[in-house]
């Protein structure tokens, strides 16, 4: 598996890996499945494509940043290596899988410590099935509860809105 920070979560063999290390989706965009199952929809494609480009945003305004990175910004022990990935374990930091490492967006992290508001928007997303890679997406999309339809992310400085927010997108029952 190849470590792209810009990809758009595909292994090295196509397959779709989220953050919680599981699978899903074709092989490879066009490939035509057995038995002479069509190609990719134009809208799978485009939604694709739409995703990698919301990854290369991210990595490009905020950062991913390795777990060393984050325990620099943090100013935490060096010697302990493991302390980034005991946060993003216990929920306190988001972590996405990318290639065979983790990587915390930048967005989440002031000078030297994560935003309040990350924590209790992990706990959101567990409730309602949400993966960090679904948290992440959502928190760079335009919104309709914010006036001017901008990014959650836009509004980190608004705790209590970006919770609100969040819960109306992950608690709406279709």
């Amino acid at each position: 598996m190849t470590d792209n920070i810009a990809n758009d979560g595909r292994d090295a063999s196509g397959t779709q890996r989220r953050s919680d290390g599981t699978r899903s989706g074709a092989t490879s965009e066009g490939a035509g499945s057995a038995a002479g199952a069509p190609d990719t929809s134009p809208q799978l494609a485009r939604a694709r494509r739409a995703t990698a480009e919301a990854w290369r945003r991210l990595e490009e305004q905020y950062g991913l940043l390795t777990s060393d990175e984050v325990a620099e910004r943090l100013r935490l022990n060096p010697q302990n290596r493991n302390v980034v990935s005991s946060l993003r374990k216990a929920r306190k930091i988001i972590g996405v899988r990318r290639g065979s490492s983790y990587r915390y967006p930048g967005f989440q992290l002031d000078d030297q410590s994560i935003l309040p508001v990350i924590e209790p928007l992990l706990e959101v997303a567990d409730t309602n099935a949400w993966t960090s890679d679904d948290l992440c997406l959502w928190m760079l999309g335009p919104n309709t509860y914010f006036d001017r339809e901008d990014r959650p992310v836009d509004h980190l400085a608004e705790p209590e809105a970006v919770l609100a927010a969040a819960k109306l997108a992950m608690e709406a029952r279709w």
